[in-house]
């Protein structure tokens, strides 16, 4: 392997991992939005006990989302050229993100 495809590769795999980062950290965004708006836009309406399910469970979450991604390749695409194929690995890591989160909720009652 020459110093070209190696850098290459790096450079690849830096990215992947930026994105990765983040989609991790608009899912804990997108949670703390929804709960955020769900008690008026105000912090202080929150009650305790949803903040403390939100620190608890949304890392958790977030990884598992970043996880199945990982898993269906979005990270390996290029999106410039995107198509039919990586709209299909898109639904299905997010049909399977919703099932894991689904079932998740349904053990922990």
């Amino acid at each position: 392997m020459d110093i070209m495809t190696r850098h290459f590769l790096t450079k690849r795999h830096r990215i992947a991992l930026g994105l990765c980062l983040i989609d991790i950290l608009s899912v804990e965004l997108s949670y703390f939005l929804a709960l955020w708006l769900r008690f008026d836009a105000s912090l202080d309406a929150i009650p305790a006990p949803y903040l403390e399910v939100f620190r608890q469970v949304t890392p958790y979450v977030a990884l598992t989302s970043a996880a199945i991604c990982v898993a269906a390749g979005l990270y390996n695409c290029i999106w410039r050229f995107a198509g039919y194929r990586e709209l299909l690995r898109c639904l299905i890591a997010w049909t399977c993100a919703f099932a894991v989160h689904v079932l998740a909720i349904l053990a922990l009652g």
